[in-house]
């Protein structure tokens, strides 16, 4: 799935919001008609009744959560002058709460439908507390950070953020831990509670970052390794003028072989972006390649003449 789909999927905007809630009042409507034509058969079979009412209760509940959510997000932004499809962590934190709350309700409901007392449970539950506690103490911690993340202004979706040792766009955030796509492309979900334990630095923020291009240089070619450096920092700044100084392009040599040294060009660019860093690695690797290539087909025309 391409990056761009991902994100669109895992957004609900105002927008949507009364989209859904549309949806939610037609079922709903649904439900009452076939309740006034089939009341008798509802009730007396068990397990129809069961279904049915589960059914009612949810969409009820969802309903009244989008109604508030609604009513609150008109109010945000109307205050801030954004648009019906505006999205940001705030927009999120709402959504998710409203989820979480709404479903934990219906759990209650759940329970008296299939004629489970709650203060037995709950009798049941307080002897083991201690050991619930311990199990889910990581998901307490990770929820209460979610929403901490999420009304905080650290990060917002989009922004190219590094946790601890790990870099990526923030993909979705929800109430148990971020979704970062990185370089490769590969999603990592990163524990909430790790923003608090570990450096985050938003790289969009401070609008600036180095990126580290990395291949393997032939033995052969190490006498060339002042030419391929002159070759790419001429072409990357023909190309790239606009973000790239040439103090701003370095070559480091991090590890040498019996057969290869590994070579590693920085690139600190201004007015970071994914799609930029992308095309600064591209265009660095195509160089790289074809001076790489040229230089091995003199090296072959050289040994033929020989």
């Amino acid at each position: 799935m391409p990056e761009e789909d991902y994100i669109g999927s895992t957004l609900k905007n105002l927008k949507e919001e009364i989209l859904s809630l549309r949806f939610k009042i037609i079922f709903l409507f649904i439900l009452l008609i076939l309740k006034i034509y089939f009341a008798s058969n509802i009730k007396e079979n068990i397990a129809i009744y069961r279904i049915y009412y589960i059914f009612l209760y949810y969409i009820i509940l969802r309903l009244i959560a989008e109604f508030v959510e609604i009513f609150i997000l008109r109010i945000y932004n109307k205050k801030h002058g954004y648009e019906l499809n505006h999205y940001d962590n705030f927009v999120l934190a709402v959504h998710r709460i409203s989820l979480f709350l709404s479903h934990l309700i219906f759990f209650f409901i759940l329970l008296d439908l299939f004629g489970l007392e709650f203060s037995k449970i709950i009798t049941s539950i307080s002897i083991f507390t201690a050991t619930l506690t311990f199990m889910f103490s990581e998901y307490i911690i990770n929820l209460i950070s979610g929403i901490s993340i999420m009304f905080s202004k650290k990060f917002k979706i989009n922004q190219y953020i590094q946790v601890g040792e790990i870099k990526g766009r923030v993909i979705n955030l929800t109430l148990l831990h971020i979704e970062l796509m990185n370089d490769s492309g590969e999603l990592i979900f990163v524990p909430n509670r790790f923003i608090f334990i570990k450096e985050i630095t938003n790289i969009s923020k401070t609008n600036r970052k180095k990126i580290k291009f990395e291949f393997l240089l032939p033995i052969s070619l190490y006498n060339q390794i002042d030419n391929l450096e002159k070759e790419v920092k001429e072409q990357m700044l023909d190309k790239f003028k606009e973000n790239l100084a040439e103090n701003n392009i370095s070559l480091d040599i991090t590890k040498v072989n019996t057969d290869s040294a590994l070579i590693v060009f920085n690139f600190e660019i201004d007015n970071f972006s994914y799609n930029k860093e992308q095309k600064i690695k591209k265009e660095a690797g195509k160089i790289i390649l074809k001076f790489i290539s040229k230089q091995k087909q003199m090296t072959n025309q050289a040994n033929i003449k020989k």
